[in-house]
């Protein structure tokens, strides 16, 4: 039921006005309350209304319950209410503090009548305990938007007033990470998740974040002298990460793509083989196609392609199995699973380079350049890759780019002047900086295996 609302709530133990304890789960479900007790005969001044405060208190208990077990709306809006009402009358209770906020961030949410302001107002008033354990009020407004599935700039200023609300908030800065992340900003995506791993390190989805944010740090930075250590230390919680959850299938096979990217090869193949034993998934399929290209190995047994069918499939698998397709010399294939890919979004300028490469192969064109303007430029690789695919005829010199040369910026030069060969038809040549590419001593680029998927169809 709460699938959309993305804040752990946790267990409290609330003191009722009259001295007893209840225990109140706070997440998923409530202890039973027992009617009101009868008001004692003999109370101190004041014990009056503290009593109908917790009686008020205990009903709201009750209609809580009741909405839990039922996902009646009418019964949230009763417990809301309720505790409301407790809060007016004891509004220095803590129990009461609590119980109202959360009331009232739930409703809020479920009934998309977000008062961010007057929710600012009642938090800013609760006692500092009480604002640690519960959601600011800007990460209500998040998880309203990201059920609407809003953009990464909208969640982005949400978990950043989220922030600002709790510095403390370490699901704020994960969040805060993973917009980062998808806004192709890995720098920042990482400061963040470090954030929130420092917050709380015993939790396994703010260090998976942390890993996430580093690879692509480490992918974007790939030809700069520090990458390979930014991508160690992505590998490394990657792998902490995977063994210290749930469901580590998924996270086994992203640590699978972390320790290819880094050409251990072995490493990599132990992780994949342990996610695919798990179940078949989405990350599996994608880091077992990459893998199984690299090593030149035959990979589309019967057993495969029928996981592969039987897959929810993302960005990265529909990637894969494009690559898969274009080793085949399936350009069609290879061209509609990348439009596949394209319709999950964040598809860069590199993506959208050796998508129309695909295009053109698969309806027998050449030429073409011209609708790599389409996409965006957001860095200076992909301005300088999109200038010269667009404009020049003169060998692209990523050592410019990246201010030094060395075998990474060699593999993207040959990768792209192969692409750029091909166009002009000169496939004889194209197949040689294709093969330069492929046999290249370095992994940690998707041009590395695109160059063997392409080279491979070609020659079919």
């Amino acid at each position: 039921m709460l699938k959309h609302f993305s804040f752990a709530l946790g267990v409290l133990v609330l003191g009722t006005a009259c001295g007893t304890v209840s225990t109140v789960n706070t997440g998923s479900t409530m202890s039973t309350v027992k009617e009101a007790n009868t008001i004692n005969n003999a109370q101190s001044p004041g014990s009056s209304q503290k009593t109908s405060a917790n009686t008020a208190f205990e009903l709201g208990q009750e209609a809580w319950q009741h909405w839990e077990k039922n996902e009646d709306l009418e019964a949230l809006s009763r417990a809301f209410e309720h505790y409301k009402h407790a809060w007016q009358l004891d509004n220095h209770n803590s129990s009461y503090q609590h119980a109202y906020y959360l009331s009232w961030v739930y409703h809020s949410f479920y009934t998309e009548t977000v008062d961010e302001t007057a929710l600012l107002a009642l938090y800013n008033s609760m006692q500092t305990a009480i604002r640690l354990d519960v959601p600011p009020p800007a990460r209500v407004s998040y998880a309203l938007a990201n059920s609407k599935g809003q953009s990464p700039q909208i969640l982005r200023s949400h978990a950043q007033r989220a922030i600002k609300q709790q510095p403390k908030d370490a699901l704020s800065w994960k969040q805060l990470s993973e917009q980062y992340l998808k806004l192709q900003q890995p720098e920042l995506a990482a400061n963040s998740a470090q954030r929130a791993l420092t917050l709380d390190e015993e939790d396994n989805d703010y260090r998976w974040q942390l890993a996430e944010s580093l690879a692509a740090l480490s992918q974007l930075h790939a030809c700069e002298v520090d990458s390979e250590n930014t991508l160690l230390l992505a590998a490394s919680h990657s792998a902490r990460a995977a063994t210290r959850t749930e469901s580590p299938a998924w996270r086994l096979a992203n640590s699978s793509e972390k320790y290819l990217a880094l050409g251990l090869l072995p490493l990599a193949e132990h992780q994949v083989m342990r996610s695919m034993a798990m179940e078949s998934n989405a990350a599996n399929i994608a880091s077992y196609i990459k893998l199984a290209l690299v090593e030149g190995r035959d990979f589309q047994t019967e057993a495969f392609v029928e996981k592969a069918e039987n897959t929810l499939h993302n960005k990265s698998s529909y990637i894969a199995l494009a690559m898969a397709s274009a080793a085949n010399g399936n350009w069609r294939y290879a061209e509609e699973f990348m439009t596949m890919a394209k319709s999950q979004q964040n598809f860069d300028l590199i993506d959208h380079s050796i998508y129309y490469w695909l295009a053109q192969l698969a309806y027998n064109v050449s030429g073409h350049l011209a609708l790599i303007e389409m996409s965006a430029a957001e860095n200076a690789e992909e301005r300088a890759i999109k200038n010269w695919l667009t404009q020049s005829n003169s060998p692209i010199d990523f050592g410019s780019v990246f201010k030094q040369k060395n075998t990474c910026t060699q593999l993207k030069e040959d990768f792209y002047q192969a692409f750029h060969l091909w166009a002009k038809g000169d496939v004889p040549m194209a197949k040689e900086k294709l093969r330069a590419a492929a046999n290249a001593d370095f992994y940690n680029t998707r041009e590395r295996i695109w160059a063997v998927a392409i080279l491979e169809g070609l020659q079919k």
